[in-house]
């Protein structure tokens, strides 16, 4: 069985032995999967390469039945790549002082009863690396699908958390849960909401200016989102009804954003926080975002993974000298997009 991603956003850096200069390669691909697939669905392409973006391409429909072609102004639900900008987030703030890597569940929710976990050991540095040992389904599912839930409501749920029998605390088990407990911190500690925390720390200062964590924001900043689709129902051109509003964004999977925005924030990733001449996030804090926090052994494609930093999958990429310290998140949301950015070094 053939599968293919649907939406496509990409953005890669690659080392020096690695470089091109005629991208015509990515068009023919790109192209040769639209046809063979049968939808011209969108893809926005974006390649990094010292410190500037060197190459954009976009292909197919934003929205196929009104022939909306995909443009540089089309933004993308990126899902988990909000993982490593809300981590790179919480690392700022801890930067200015407000938590740190060490602050437990039970220090950063001191009002909170917690009877089924030991949230005195549970850190924030578990949460933001998977392993974290705990879970709650009720949780998790309140804030990616119902969006039924307040401030409030969220610490009820919060306090249903569980013991993970069969991965503690210390294992890395793939989930939204820490970073969804983080944002009711956020929420808690600013006492506004992480998704307004998250533009103040990073796309404010990078200049995503095609970025948010609200799906209003497309309306209020003329925004254009590309539209979900998939090959399983009986009219591929038809919108999947799994669309995010404001209510099920959430900090482990709530962000649109262009393919050269997306870039940006890989600038910052490979340049010690330098984008465009200016020290955008300082440099230790960047450093300490790419630092594994967990081992663990998984493999997709031909991507070996051997640990987790801050949001960030790491290990060895093909058989060339050169080394993935962030390979981020492929994330599939029903057929409808695949994102991957691969850092070499």
């Amino acid at each position: 069985m053939k599968v293919f991603p649907l939406l496509v956003s990409l953005s890669i850096w690659a080392s020096s032995s690695y470089a091109m200069e005629d991208f015509s390669a990515i068009d023919k691909y790109v192209n040769a999967a639209k046809k063979e697939i049968g939808l011209p669905s969108g893809t926005a392409i974006a390649v990094v390469k010292e410190g500037e973006i060197v190459y954009e391409g976009y292909f197919g429909y934003a929205n196929i039945k009104e022939n909306k072609k995909v443009t540089a102004e089309t933004a993308f639900y990126i899902a988990s790549i909000t993982k490593p900008m809300f981590a790179l987030s919480t690392l700022l703030l801890e930067h200015n002082g407000d938590i740190k890597d060490s602050t437990s569940m039970a220090e950063m929710f001191p009002k909170q009863d917690f009877l089924n976990i030991d949230a005195d050991k549970v850190q924030l540095k578990h949460l933001m690396s998977c392993s974290s040992g705990i879970e709650n389904d009720a949780f998790l599912n309140t804030l990616a699908f119902t969006g039924n839930h307040n401030l409030k409501q969220r610490h009820t749920l919060l306090s249903a958390s569980a013991k993970n029998e069969t991965n503690p605390l210390g294992q890395f088990e793939y989930t939204n849960l820490g970073f969804n407990i983080a944002s009711v911190w956020v929420d808690d500690f600013y006492a506004q909401g992480w998704q307004k925390i998250l533009s103040e720390t990073i796309y404010q200062p990078l200049g995503m200016n095609h970025t948010s964590s609200y799906m209003s924001d497309a309306t209020k900043k003329g925004i254009a989102v590309a539209r979900p689709y998939g090959l399983t129902g009986k009219d591929p051109t038809a919108i999947l009804p799994f669309e995010k509003s404001d209510i099920t964004m959430h900090a482990a999977g709530g962000t649109i954003a262009t393919a050269s925005d997306l870039g940006l924030f890989l600038i910052a990733q490979l340049n010690q926080g330098i984008v465009n001449g200016k020290q955008v996030f300082p440099a230790e804090v960047i450093k300490k975002s790419h630092q594994q926090l967990v081992s663990h052994n998984a493999s997709f494609l031909d991507f070996k993974r051997t640990g987790y930093a801050w949001g960030w999958q790491i290990g060895p990429y093909k058989e060339v000298e050169c080394f993935i310290i962030l390979v981020v998140l492929l994330v599939l949301i029903p057929t409808a997009l695949l994102f991957q950015s691969i850092i070499l070094v």
